[in-house]
């Protein structure tokens, strides 16, 4: 690694700059998601605690990458299927996922919004028209 540490991004530093955990980026390396550049081989790589990973300013956006997926609700042990036979991650086919798990939730709340809206529009016209004095919803619910 003589000449390349100045490239070279620490465990910590990758963390850091990308608001990352040290213990979430060892996972994704047990776990073949996002593998380390390098491996300071004096420390030993099977020993989690001391193996010090290094990690290339371009791994930066796959760290990005891997935020949004989490954040957008691609389950991590799904993963798998977005492999090509390399073993490497198809970012693009991830990111697909990510967009269609966003553009589901984003569905899901348009609906809660229009039975929110419905159920307060509801309430208000009772409100200043109750036959009995009660306020009461007889909407049947939108989901």
């Amino acid at each position: 690694m003589a000449g390349d540490d100045d490239e070279l991004l620490t465990i910590g530093e990758v963390a850091k700059l990308d608001g990352i955990t040290a213990k979430a980026l060892r996972y994704y390396d047990a776990h073949n998601i996002l593998k380390p550049a390098a491996v300071d081989p004096a420390t030993g790589y099977r020993l989690p605690a001391t193996g010090y990973r290094y990690y290339t300013p371009d791994q930066m956006l796959d760290v990005d990458v891997m935020r949004i997926c989490i954040a957008a609700g691609v389950p991590l042990d799904s993963l798998e299927k977005f492999r090509f036979e390399d073993g490497s991650l198809d970012w693009r086919a991830l990111l697909a996922a990510a967009q269609s798990q966003v553009d589901e939730r984003i569905q899901q709340l348009r609906r809660l919004q229009t039975s929110i809206t419905d159920y307060s529009g509801e309430l208000v016209r009772k409100a200043f028209s109750p036959e009995d004095g009660l306020v009461r919803a007889d909407l049947l619910p939108t989901w």
